[in-house]
């Protein structure tokens, strides 16, 4: 019998695709009082639930992503670097357009993001969750990137037969509230959206509590609380919170964190590491993201060392 690292990782979730355009500014416009950039190049990569794949596949043997797209350029580029990077895809084409967010970078400083996209209709995302739950029986771990565009409109769609199926799920969740990730393994949360969907900010003396109490009410394995320079917090029912000190680094762009936080820490569960180690390699992976400009790629190295 094939054990779970033998078996791929389902990534179910928002794509996008990143566009930067970076360049210099040196003049304002003289039609409006804005600054105009000077483009000296431009780049797209793989973004949202794209780039947790990216994440997934740069440290596990096999990835397969499901995600909404539009039938358009943008789907075409995002396919093909998914495919150049060696990750599987299962897109589901709809009448709205890939989700695009194009950053507009000078020098360093980020000046504008300008944003392509519409909420995916319920039938879509219906679609989709009958392709990817009739293929549960081929995975070894199902991680959801949930970015609130329509994809995951209902969670406990994916929660419930991953759970029948003896599949650990974990998901990184924008919805507020938490309610429609009942079930769930794992959540991993950053602090200002745990604060969404509790009213509590990680700063408070009452955020234990309170995320302790959450996880039994989500009927949660473990919650994971990611905070920025303030590092990690991770709960068990029952059990006392384990803080994880942020690792000392020089930030330049924290795009795409969250995403490297949760395919690190999933491929190390996966793995059958213990929650400690896999939050001590997800903490280590997100430190060195930030430093990379744009959308991040770990890799094994960063999280092992």
């Amino acid at each position: 019998m094939a054990r779970p690292y033998d078996k791929p990782i389902a990534v179910i979730g928002d794509v996008m695709l990143d566009r930067y355009l970076r360049g210099r500014v040196n003049l304002l416009s003289p039609e409006a009082p804005v600054p105009v950039l000077n483009v000296a190049n431009q780049e797209q990569v793989p973004g949202g639930a794209a780039n947790v794949a990216m994440n997934c596949r740069a440290l596990a043997p096999e990835v397969l992503l499901f995600g909404l797209v539009g039938d358009d350029d943008a789907a075409t580029a995002l396919t093909n670097a998914l495919r150049n990077a060696d990750v599987s895809v299962h897109f589901l084409k709809t009448a709205s357009p890939t989700i695009v967010k194009t950053r507009i970078i000078d020098s360093d400083r980020h000046l504008l993001r300008v944003d392509l996209e519409k909420h995916f209709p319920a039938e879509d995302a219906t679609g989709l969750a009958k392709a990817a739950i009739g293929s549960f029986d081929k995975f070894g771990a199902v991680l959801l990137s949930d970015y609130a565009k329509g994809t995951l409109n209902d969670p406990q769609v994916y929660i419930g037969s991953a759970r029948r199926s003896g599949l650990r799920i974990c998901i990184d969740p924008k919805q507020t509230p938490f309610g429609c990730y009942r079930g769930a393994h794992v959540l991993t949360p950053n602090a200002l959206e745990f604060q969404a969907a509790t009213g509590v900010a990680v700063t408070r003396s009452d955020f234990p509590a309170t995320a302790t109490a959450l996880c039994a009410e989500l009927q949660l394995d473990a919650l994971l609380v990611t905070a920025g320079a303030a590092g990690m917090y991770f709960f068990e029912p029952q059990k006392p919170m384990q803080h994880y000190a942020a690792v000392p680094v020089s930030p330049v762009d924290v795009t795409g964190a969250g995403d490297v936080v949760i395919a690190v820490f999933v491929e190390g569960l996966q793995r059958e590491l213990s929650y400690e180690d896999a939050v001590c390699r997800a903490n280590r992976a997100a430190a060195h993201s930030v430093t990379i400009p744009g959308t991040a790629v770990v890799t094994r190295a960063m999280a092992d060392e």
